[in-house]
């Protein structure tokens, strides 16, 4: 009856792709991205194009099946994993007449932090008070795969340099999770005294920062 009454309304609600809102997310996929072609050393406008529809379509259907399997918007999900799958299959074309072997590990990787993460956001959030934090962390260190990626697939061979540019991208994006969850901690107890906010919600940034 609704979508009888509503045509235009229905469609145009259906017509919209599941995007990611953690809007901090797509910085920490495109910026180490950056760092690992910068540091590569060499001009691949191609190869530089083609990963970076390959790692936003992957982004884009983790968004897809993660909502599908939360069993959420269905009706609309399956055309967009189809396209992002289509899109992905597409941009991977310049990548396979590459050298693809050496991104293998990676993408390895890459697959097993995607199948926990998926696994993380379906458990109760009630049961699991602590998911959100262990999914942000997991979601840090497969988003920061660009860098090695990035890296390996214009140099055409993966070196330590790869996996150290992970690291320190991991790490450093790490810093800002806990920076955020400070002020959230202490958001929540903004009814106590500001002295014992201040110092509880600050000792796991602090550590982390120091350590």
């Amino acid at each position: 009856m609704v979508e009888a009454h509503y045509p235009n309304a229905v469609t145009k609600r259906r017509s919209r792709p599941p995007i990611p809102k953690e809007h901090g997310a797509w910085v920490i996929l495109y910026i180490p991205m950056l760092i690992g072609f910068s540091l590569a050393g060499k001009k691949a406008p191609l190869l530089w194009f083609a990963l970076f529809v390959m790692v936003t379509c992957i982004f884009l259907a983790r968004e897809a099946v993660v909502t599908r399997l939360k069993k959420r918007r269905e009706e609309r999900n399956t055309f967009w994993i189809a396209l992002y799958l289509s899109l992905l299959l597409l941009s991977a074309i310049p990548i396979l007449m590459a050298n693809p072997q050496p991104l293998l590990p990676i993408g390895g990787v890459g697959v097993v932090a995607f199948l926990l993460h998926a696994r993380l956001q379906m458990l109760p959030a009630n049961r699991f008070p602590q998911r959100r934090v262990w999914s942000e962390w997991l979601g840090t260190a497969a988003l920061t795969l660009t860098a090695p990626a990035a890296y390996t697939l214009v140099t055409g061979t993966l070196e330590r340099v790869a996996w150290s540019l992970w690291m320190w991208c991991t790490l450093y994006f790490l810093g800002g999770i806990f920076y955020v969850e400070m002020w959230i901690k202490a958001a929540k107890r903004k009814n106590e005294k500001v002295e014992v906010v201040r110092r509880e919600s600050a000792q796991a940034n602090l550590l982390y920062h120091l350590s």
